[in-house]
C-alpha cells in the first residue's frame, strides 16, 4: 500500500539541495537561494535527481550519485571540432570559456570554446559537465500537492485511447508507468498502441515487459507473437502463439495468428488447419476466414479460396481486404469482369488511399469524355502503373486533355510513349501540378481503367510493346554490348525484394542458376537494381562466370536509361518484378519466372500473358520448385544457341 507521506512520481514539491562534482567542485546549491519547487518527473530537471525524492519523507536528507548518462550524458568527441580563426565568427574574440549559440540546419547548439591559439579555436558542443557523475545532498523540505495516482493516470489514458488521441493516452500510460512501475496493463496498453502506430519494436519491448510482471498474460503473448510475426521474427512469433495455445488452446486469435505466421514463412499447407480450428472455435472470425482464403490460394485451391472471402465479405461487407483479396483470386482466374469491380476496393486500403483522394475531383464513371479533361491518379507500385500504361491511348483518344499522376522515374518514358497527354510525378508538391490540373472534369485511378478497357482477353490489343526507349540511350548500350564477346546478349535479374510473401517467393540465389550459366554462346547482364557487387563477385569466383554489369545504370532512380539498356539486349529472364514488366511494354522477348500461386495478372495455366505479347511464362510445377523452371529455361536458352 501506497505510503501516504512519502513523495512519489507527480507530486509537487518543496526541496533544499546542493550538487557537487567528485572533486568537490560546487555546480549548485539552494543554501543562499532558499528550497526550490519541483513537480516530480515534470519540472524539466535532471531526471536522477527529480526522481531521488520518490519515496522520501518531508524532513528526510540523503545523498544521491546520478551518474553520468542520467545526468548531462556522455561526454562525445565528435561533438569536438577544431576550426581556423578566419571561419570563427568575426564579431567575436576567441578566447577560452566563452560560450555562443549556433544555428545548424535544423537546430541550435551551444558552443564552447576550449582552447585557442594562433590559427585554431577549439569547439566543443558537449555539456560543460558531460560524461561526468554528479553528487547531490537532497532534503524533502515538504510535500506541497499531491499528484493523481497510478490508476488516475491509467484511466485517463483509456479514456483518450477510446478517443483516438493515442499521442496524449501514450503520456498518461507512461506517467502511470513513472507512477507504479509494475502496473501490468498500462504496459500492455501501451504496447497496444505502438503496435497500432506500426512502432514494432515499442510495442514488442511493453508486451516483454507485461510478460515479465505477469507471465501468463495470455493477450499479451498473442500481441507479441503478432508484432513479431509483422516484423518477421517469424520462429520469435510462433514460440509466443504456442505459449499461448498452452495456456487456452481454445482462444481463436491464437489459432489464427499461428496459421497467419506459417503463411507468413511461406508454407500455407500449415496454417490452413490452425485457420480452420480459428473458425470452428468462432465462426464469425472475419479475419480467419480471410486468412484462410489466402492460404488456399497459396495452395491452388483457388475456389476454395473465393468461398473463404466471398464468406468473410458476408460477415463483413465492408472488410475492404476481403474485397482486394476476392478480386485478386478472380482475376488469377481470368474472371475479369468481376473481378475489376472487386479490385476497386483497394482505394480503401492505406497505402492504396493516399494517392487516389488528394485530388478533389468527381470520380469518372465511364460516361462520355468528348471535350473533357480527365485526371490519371497514380498506383501504388511502378509494375502496375507500367502494366496498365497500356489502356492509355483508348483513353486519351476519347478526351480533349489527359493528365497523368506516376512514378518520377516513368514521367520521360510516357511522354516519349504517349506524347498527347500532360505528366506529373506523385509525391511531388503542389508546385509541380500542372495547371491544366485546374480544369480537369473527372478523374480516375490508372488501376481503374481496365475496367473499362479489358473487360475481357478479347480486348487485350494486339501490340507487341507500347514504351519506346530513348534513341540516344538506346545507341549508347548498342554499342556497349557491341564490345562484349560474341554471344547472345540476356539480361537477368534474379530477385524481387519489398518484403511479401511474394517477394519472398521471388527469388533465387545466383549459385542455383549455374546450369543457365553454363550453357555456350551466353553473355550474361546483370539488370537486378540495388548494390549486387557481392554477389556478382561471388559467383565470378565460384562458378567461373561474368554477370557484365555498369555502374552508370541504376533502375531505383532512373527508369528511362535502365528501358534503353533493356531495349538493346536480346533476351531478358527476370522474377516478377519491375523488370519483367519493363521489357514487356518495351516489347522485348522477356522469361517471367513464376511461383506455384504468381500474382493476379499472370492468371493461370498459361504460358503467356495478354498485357505483354512478346513475354513467355516459366512457372513452377509444385510450390518451391525452382529446379524445374531452372531446367526449363536452360533447355530453351540451349535452343536458342544453337
Amino acid at each position: 500500500m501506497e505510503n501516504s507521506k512519502q513523495a512519489k512520481y507527480g507530486d509537487t514539491i518543496k526541496v533544499n539541495f546542493s550538487c557537487t562534482l567528485e572533486d568537490g567542485t560546487m555546480i549548485d546549491s539552494t543554501i543562499e537561494k532558499g528550497p526550490l519547487t519541483i513537480k516530480i518527473g515534470k519540472s524539466g530537471f535532471i531526471e536522477g535527481f527529480e526522481k531521488s525524492f520518490i519515496g522520501m519523507n518531508p524532513g528526510e536528507k540523503k545523498s544521491v550519485r546520478v551518474p553520468a548518462e542520467k545526468a548531462y550524458g556522455p561526454y562525445e568527441e565528435e561533438l569536438k571540432k577544431v576550426v581556423s580563426r578566419t571561419q570563427f565568427p568575426s564579431e567575436l574574440q576567441p578566447e577560452v570559456g566563452l560560450q555562443f549559440k549556433f544555428q545548424f540546419e535544423d537546430h541550435e547548439k551551444n558552443l564552447r570554446v576550449t582552447e585557442v591559439t594562433d590559427s585554431t579555436v577549439i569547439l566543443d558542443a558537449n555539456h560543460p559537465y558531460a560524461g561526468k557523475d554528479l553528487l547531490f545532498d537532497v532534503e524533502l523540505v515538504d510535500i506541497l500537492k499531491r499528484g493523481p495516482d497510478a490508476n488516475m493516470y491509467f484511466h485517463l489514458g483509456t479514456a483518450l485511447q477510446d478517443k483516438g488521441l493515442y499521442e496524449e493516452a501514450i503520456e498518461h500510460y507512461l506517467d502511470a508507468i513513472e507512477t507504479d512501475t509494475e502496473f501490468t496493463e498500462a504496459y500492455f496498453n501501451l504496447g497496444a498502441i505502438y503496435h497500432l502506430q506500426g512502432l514494432l519494436d515499442d510495442a514488442i519491448s511493453s508486451y516483454q515487459k507485461v510478460l515479465q510482471l505477469e507471465a501468463n498474460h495470455l493477450k499479451a503473448i498473442i500481441n507479441l507473437g503478432n508484432a513479431e510475426r509483422q516484423k518477421g521474427n517469424i520462429d520469435q512469433a510462433i514460440a509466443s502463439y504456442n505459449h499461448a495455445l498452452l495456456l487456452n488452446p481454445d482462444y481463436a486469435d491464437t489459432q489464427n495468428g499461428l496459421g497467419a505466421a506459417f503463411l507468413t514463412k511461406g508454407e500455407p499447407d500449415h496454417a490452413i488447419p490452425y485457420f480452420q480450428k480459428a473458425i470452428a472455435l468462432d465462426s464469425a472470425f472475419i479475419e480467419a476466414h480471410n486468412n484462410l482464403g489466402l492460404a488456399l490460394r497459396e495452395t491452388g485451391q483457388i475456389q476454395k479460396a473465393i468461398d473463404s472471402f466471398k464468406e468473410a465479405l458476408r460477415l463483413n461487407p465492408n472488410f475492404a481486404e476481403a474485397h482486394l483479396n476476392l478480386s485478386n483470386a478472380l482475376l488469377l482466374l481470368g474472371n475479369l469482369q468481376e473481378g475489376w469491380k472487386e479490385y476497386e476496393w483497394r482505394m480503401q486500403i492505406s497505402p492504396f488511399n493516399y494517392h487516389y483522394h488528394k485530388f478533389e475531383i468527381p470520380w469518372w464513371d465511364g460516361s462520355p469524355l468528348n471535350g473533357k479533361t480527365i485526371l490519371v491518379s497514380a498506383e501504388y507500385m511502378t509494375t502496375d502503373e507500367i502494366m496498365f500504361a497500356s489502356c492509355f491511348p483508348e483513353l486519351i483518344a476519347q478526351v480533349e486533355k489527359c493528365i497523368v499522376e506516376c512514378d518520377r522515374r516513368l514521367v520521360p518514358l510516357f511522354y516519349r510513349s504517349f506524347p498527347n497527354a500532360i505528366y506529373f510525378e506523385k509525391d511531388g508538391t503542389e508546385s509541380i501540378y500542372p495547371p491544366e490540373l485546374s480544369t480537369a472534369n473527372f478523374k480516375i485511378a490508372l488501376g481503374s481503367l481496365p475496367q473499362f478497357y479489358r473487360t475481357d482477353l478479347d480486348r487485350f490489343p494486339a501490340h507487341n510493346s507500347y514504351l519506346l526507349p530513348d534513341p540516344q540511350h538506346l545507341e549508347t548500350w548498342q554499342k556497349r554490348f557491341a564490345q562484349l564477346e560474341t554471344g547472345i546478349k540476356v539480361g537477368i535479374s534474379w530477385k524481387q525484394e519489398d518484403g511479401s510473401l511474394q517477394g519472398v517467393k521471388n527469388s533465387l540465389p545466383l549459385e542455383q542458376w549455374a546450369k543457365v550459366f553454363s550453357l555456350p554462346g551466353i553473355i550474361f547482364v546483370n539488370l537486378q537494381a540495388g548494390n549486387v557487387s557481392s554477389e556478382l563477385s561471388n559467383i565470378r569466383e565460384k562458378i567461373g562466370i561474368t554477370i557484365h554489369d555498369w555502374v552508370d545504370t541504376n533502375p531505383l532512380e532512373d527508369l528511362d536509361n535502365f528501358a534503353a539498356q533493356l531495349a538493346a539486349l536480346d533476351l531478358i529472364i527476370s522474377f516478377d518484378n519491375e523488370t519483367a514488366h519493363l521489357a514487356g511494354a518495351l516489347g522485348k522477348p522477356v522469361w517471367t519466372l513464376l511461383s506455384y500461386i504468381p500474382d493476379w495478372r499472370w492468371m493461370i495455366n498459361r504460358e503467356d500473358s495478354p498485357w505483354y505479347p512478346t513475354m513467355r511464362l516459366f512457372r513452377q510445377l509444385s510450390p518451391g520448385d525452382w529446379i524445374s523452371v531452372i531446367e526449363k529455361v536452360t533447355e530453351e536458352l540451349k535452343k536458342l544457341s544453337e
